[in-house]
Formats: structure tokens, sequence, C-alpha cells
């Protein structure tokens, strides 16, 4: 685990810090879990795997939730992002209300 208030080299040094690389390693990666996120919506980015994400848009039933100012965005990043997942198996539903 790294020192409170001290970072390792890389993205990702939450992980340790907050001990997820342990329980990952243990099998606790986010297999079978749903996670729903209300908010701003998801943006389309790289770094997010889009078969993990299903969005819901209550303004336009039509149109998967696109995000409006990249916060929603960055809080998945944490979830399962590619620089440092904290449930990189999980899947999440973003719901714009």
């Amino acid at each position: 685990m790294v020192a409170r208030g001290k970072r390792s080299d890389g993205a990702g040094w939450h992980l340790a810090e907050l001990g997820i690389l342990t329980l990952q390693k243990d099998g606790l990666a986010g297999d079978g879990v749903r996670i729903g996120v209300v908010e701003t919506g998801v943006a389309h980015h790289p770094d997010l795997p889009a078969d993990q994400i299903t969005a819901i848009d209550s303004h336009d039933p039509g149109f998967a939730a696109l995000g409006q100012n990249g916060h929603e965005t960055g809080m998945i990043g944490i979830l399962f992002g590619a620089q440092g997942a904290m449930c990189p198996k999980a899947h999440v539903i973003s719901a714009r209300p």
C-alpha cells in the first residue's frame, strides 16, 4: 500500500492507496455488478469500454445520454477506465434525468 499522501509513479496510484489492488487480486473486480450513475450523461471516450455502459436519457428516450460537461464521464472513468479502474469488470447504467 502506498503511504498516505504519497503517490506512486503512473496512473492508478489510488488503487493501491485504497487497497483495491489487493481486492482485485482476490477476484473482486466487479464481475456481475451493475452500477447506476444518475447525472449529466456519459460521453464516448477511448478509455471507457462502450460494451460495459448502458446510457439512458430521459430528455430524449431515443438518444443515449451523452455527457454535457464531462463530470459523469470522469466518474465512470474512475470506476472502470483504462487508467486505473476500481471495478474493471462491472457494467454501468448511465442515466441522465
